[in-house]
């Protein structure tokens, strides 16, 4: 920290020991003319001490408006109380370490810490920001002092200082848009300001003057509002303004930050349509104003850090929004504000459509047909990452619109744009625009496109990128009542784009434009985007596609146009799922106790390989869902099941070729001698039969488990499953069940550097066993999977498996290997988790993964085994080994090898697993890292060791806030479960990893389990 002149530290402790009676250690803190420092000891609190010639007014001024928020708003706006001097006083004159004059005061500090250090900046840290913005100007609505009249350059309505100094900006693009942000302040933020009525405000709630701490459920909560130096008689609306200029920095969703800011602020305080309508304009001048005293400051100052500590993500944000359509963030604030004017949305609609305009293509037929390309519609590509445009032209557009014209709708979510323009960022998981906020209208090139209204030529361009608009036109139209507003018309031919010019006028029904060929449009097929906007949209090319979360306010600013085409708008618009009907529904016809992931539900409609999407197309990243072992989607199975299903699906009575291609293959991939298969439906099936199978070779009942294990939803495995019946709900164990000790080196009683650990855990079977043997029954096996995965992605120690099968069946006991999490190379090259333990089982358990979600599970056991079996009794499953789940299991098999999966899983696993290793060096919650391939495991303990199970709960809601999905689990739900498809990539490790990385920096794990 750069040192201001006259902060010694101890010279200020003594002072202060001699004024206020108080001896504490002092930490300097930041200030810009001031010296500031923090006083420890069991009341903390901030010593302030002024500039040499600092009025005594100005002190005053700030000890009067403490005294007056306090007692006028209390808890609403939490600021620090004053503490006296000895004497009585406010403040007192010290004696610097120079020998001249300083005042200084001292306030309490308050609890938490400045949100410029704070992350996340979550949308609803702000809403409690904008409550407290509003409860001070409630709190300062009749407060006066004299000081308040001041010139002061943070005075917002005072920013056109600036102006002579924007040279110092030496990019030209900065620069250039800061010319541009004065320019409309003085159209339109000054003339506001001047308008609004003055009081006592803040002026400078920038975001190190707003503290923040984790509320119980760890989510940041506002905790206090600090340093009122710059105060200022002003409009109330400059505070707001001034907030949202720092809420939207270092924030992934600035935009919902600031509406947040501005929701919260309406609900205390009135916001008008006008202040709503300008509070963009200020948030842009004041970040002008800090960027450029910044510049101007560094000059005259290099080396001090506070001049310029905004000055990086101020320029971040202005570098992001710099091409933004203020039209959207304004509809975006005014639905924050509880406004919506007329002339956007469904009324500006609505007057277009009473207005009569002349059709846009002519008239259209009666029977047009309307496309659907949602996210689940039947005419929406395979693969949501990779649009093949030609395939739209050939298959559903081409032919038809020589006969009646298509119709794509508006509001429809879709997942056809694919370019990295609609993305924001390289990796599937990101951000991606999705939602068609105009019409299209497939009809032939060539054809005539017309002016609904006479109109202006306000933009006319080409945008030759593949899935642009090739030649696009924004017109300005105007009612007969004089209303204005604005209307894109893209992928027109390019020739007849050249030939308007700006300013241009064209007449109600005049042909103006026709429609491109592919090759001229971005390589759609030839077809009109139509896009209506409202008057004061800007006059550029607008975006067509939408983020799903500005949705809200894009269709305030870009209404359904379909009257422009003599179209019903109801008829064209896509239908959106209201999910809490959807809710509704569910909770009406299922049972309370079939659960929903997150607070908030996850509606998925469609997943690819890695990547889950929901209803309005936004993207996940699968790291946790197991059953989709090849992929979501996977073309090659997909391809196989449609296929047979076309044939014939039918049981295994018949005898089927498929059926015995199937089991074959599948019984070449385990030890010889395990080759009898058995296809069932599902894992929890698989896992009765094995019990069936263990008790009908030996005779036995009683059963050896693994403590937390978890194997079905049938009584028979509820039985055996101590993760249910030892946990809400369950009965208790059963006296044929015997839990033995999970080999847990992390939290078990030997550790990893315990070389005998995995023997020492196998006896624990032996006291299971002779425990067992008291009751006088037989032991018919033991179960478990050879990693155990509830038990909290467990990699047992060498040497553990193999010492427990044999102990097990020293005592007549069969060994059943629950491959359901492990089997098929989640772990590698290696196959299955009881080769990994160098254990060879007697009976092995398949389930849902094999078939890639298809519902099937299998039991692979030994001719021995299956013969015991075989007393008579027919076994047969209705659906188990029929058609369609063997060409599931077989495509599966298929695409494991073709595509190298085993090599791939190892190779990424590695790097995945050294990745979360290297964050754990930085971040101790990480207590333990583990696993093998795709099976992975992050044990977070707080610092005396204990399971961090708020601390995991909180990052698997936070990765999931930041579309990526993991799971937790183990006894105490504090292992964060990694488990993803086995497609997973390089590069989506990378991307878990950096957003992970993240996340463990997020202010509020600091404060879970006692880490500070």
């Amino acid at each position: 920290m750069n040192r201001q002149p006259g902060s010694d530290i101890d010279h200020w402790r003594a002072q202060i020991c001699d004024a206020w009676g108080i001896d504490a250690e002092l930490t300097p803190l930041p200030g810009e003319f001031d010296l500031n420092f923090a006083i420890a000891g069991m009341q903390p609190a901030v010593l302030k001490v002024m500039r040499p010639d600092c009025a005594p007014e100005l002190v005053d001024l700030q000890v009067a408006l403490h005294a007056h928020v306090d007692g006028a708003a209390g808890a609403r706006v939490p600021v620090p109380a004053v503490v006296p001097a000895r004497n009585g006083s406010a403040r007192v004159t010290l004696e610097g370490p120079d020998g001249q004059p300083r005042l200084a005061w001292i306030v309490e500090r308050l609890q938490g810490q400045v949100i410029g250090t704070v992350r996340p900046r979550e949308p609803r840290l702000f809403r409690d920001v904008g409550a407290a913005v509003a409860g001070l100007a409630d709190a300062l609505g009749d407060f006066d002092h004299p000081g308040l009249d001041r010139e002061l350059k943070w005075d917002l309505r005072r920013a056109g200082w600036i102006t002579p100094h924007v040279g110092l900006i030496d990019v030209p693009e900065r620069r250039g848009q800061i010319e541009a942000i004065l320019v409309r302040f003085e159209d339109r933020g000054k003339p506001l300001l001047d308008g609004l009525p003055v009081q006592a405000i803040h002026n400078d709630l920038n975001d190190y003057n707003l503290l923040a701490r984790a509320d119980a459920d760890g989510e940041m909560r506002l905790s206090g509002l600090i340093d009122f130096g710059d105060a200022i008689r002003a409009p109330v609306l400059c505070d707001l303004a001034i907030a949202g200029a720092y809420a939207v920095l270092d924030t992934a969703r600035p935009l919902d930050t600031l509406a947040g800011l501005v929701a919260g602020f309406a609900a205390g305080h009135p916001l008008s349509e006008a202040e709503a309508d300008g509070l963009w304009e200020l948030v842009l001048t004041r970040l002008a104003v800090s960027v450029t005293n910044a510049a101007v400051e560094k000059r005259a100052d290099p080396d001090n850090p506070y001049i310029a500590v905004s000055e990086k993500p101020a320029w971040s944000f202005l570098d992001r929004v710099r091409e933004l359509e203020a039209a959207l963030v304004r509809a975006h604030l005014r639905a924050a504000a509880g406004h919506l004017p007329p002339g956007t949305g469904a009324a500006l609609a609505g007057a277009v459509a009473a207005a009569e305009p002349h059709p846009v293509l002519g008239p259209l037929p009666d029977d047009v047909r309307i496309a659907d390309l949602s996210v689940a519609g039947v005419e929406a590509p395979d693969d949501p990452e990779i649009c093949d445009l030609s395939d739209f032209d050939s298959c559903l557009f081409d032919a038809a619109t020589k006969i009646r014209p298509v119709i794509g709708r508006y509001g429809e979510a879709r997942l056809i744009y694919t370019e990295p323009n609609f993305r924001a960022g390289s990796h599937s998981a990101n951000a991606r625009r999705s939602v068609h906020l105009g019409v299209d209208v497939f009809r032939p090139a060539g054809t005539a496109v017309r002016a609904p209204f006479d109109g202006e030529v306000l933009h006319a361009a080409v945008e030759a990128v593949r899935q642009g608009y090739g030649g696009v036109v924004v017109l300005r139209h105007r009612l007969p009542d004089d209303t204005a507003f604005c209307v894109l018309y893209g992928h027109l031919a390019p020739a007849s784009v050249r030939a308007l010019s700006i300013g241009q006028i064209v007449r109600r029904g005049e042909a103006f434009a026709i429609l491109g060929h592919a090759e001229e449009i971005g390589g759609w097929p030839a077809h009109l985007h139509l896009q209506m906007g409202c008057p004061d949209a800007a006059a550029s090319t607008w975006p067509g596609i939408f983020d799903p979360d500005m949705e809200e306010a894009a269709r305030a600013v870009f209404p359904n146009p379909a009257a422009l085409l003599g179209l019903d708008p109801a008829a064209v618009e896509a239908p959106v799922m209201d999910r809490e009907a959807e809710l509704r529904r569910r909770k009406r016809h299922t049972a309370s106790n079939l659960k929903l992931s997150y607070h908030t539900p996850l509606t998925i409609l469609r997943g690819r390989g890695t990547i889950l999407y929901d209803d309005r197309g936004r993207p996940y990243l699968d790291a946790y869902n197991n059953v989709p072992h090849v992929g979501h989607a996977h073309p090659r199975v997909t391809e196989l099941v449609g296929r047979q299903m076309r044939f014939v699906n039918t049981n295994s009575r018949y005898l089927q070729p498929i059926h015995g291609a199937y089991v074959e293959a599948l019984a070449a991939r385990l030890p010889d001698g395990l080759d009898v298969v058995f296809l069932v439906n599902s894992g929890s099936e698989a896992n009765d039969l094995a019990l069936r199978l263990a008790r009908a070779a030996t005779g036995g009942t009683d059963m050896l488990v693994s403590r937390s294990g978890y194997h079905g939803i049938t009584q028979a495995t509820l039985d055996i499953s101590e993760y249910k019946f030892a946990g809400p709900g369950g009965t208790g164990k059963p006296d044929h069940v015997h839990p033995v000790a999970v080999p847990d080196t992390f939290r078990g009683a030997y550790g990893a550097n315990d070389p005998e650990a995995g023997l020492r855990y196998a006896a624990d079977v032996v006291r299971a066993l002779a425990e067992a043997g008291e009751t006088g029954r037989k032991v018919a096996g033991f179960i478990s999977e050879p990693f155990p995965s509830v038990g909290g992605q467990i990699v047992p120690p060498p040497g553990y498996l193999q010492a427990v099968y044999d102990h097990v069946r020293g005592a007549g006991g069969l060994c059943i290997a629950d491959e359901v999490q492990t089997g098929l190379h989640r772990l590698g090259r290696i196959a299955w988790g009881f080769e990994a333990q160098g254990a060879r089982p007697d009976i092995v358990v398949l389930g849902k993964p094999v078939a890639n979600g298809h519902p099937m599970g299998v039991v692979v056991t030994t001719r021995a085994i299956a013969d015991a079996f075989a007393t008579g009794m027919e076994f047969f499953s209705t659906f188990g080994g029929s058609s369609v789940s063997c060409a599931a299991g077989l495509a599966v098999l298929d695409v494991l090898d073709d595509e190298g999966l085993a090599e791939q899983v190892e190779t990424v696993g590695a790097h995945l697993l050294n990745g979360l290793n290297v964050l754990a060096t930085k971040h101790p919650l990480m207590a333990d890292v583990r696993g093998m391939g795709l099976f992975l495991g992050v044990d977070l303990a707080g610092p005396d060791g204990s399971p961090a199970t708020e601390a995991a709960a909180y990052i698997v809601n936070r990765l999931r806030a930041r579309r990526i999905l993991i799971g937790s689990d183990g006894p105490a739900d504090n292992v964060l479960k990694i488990r993803p498809p086995l497609p997973f990539s390089r590069a989506d490790a990378d991307h878990l990893l950096s957003v992970l990385s993240e996340t463990m920096r997020e202010t509020p794990l600091g404060d879970l389990n006692g880490r500070g």
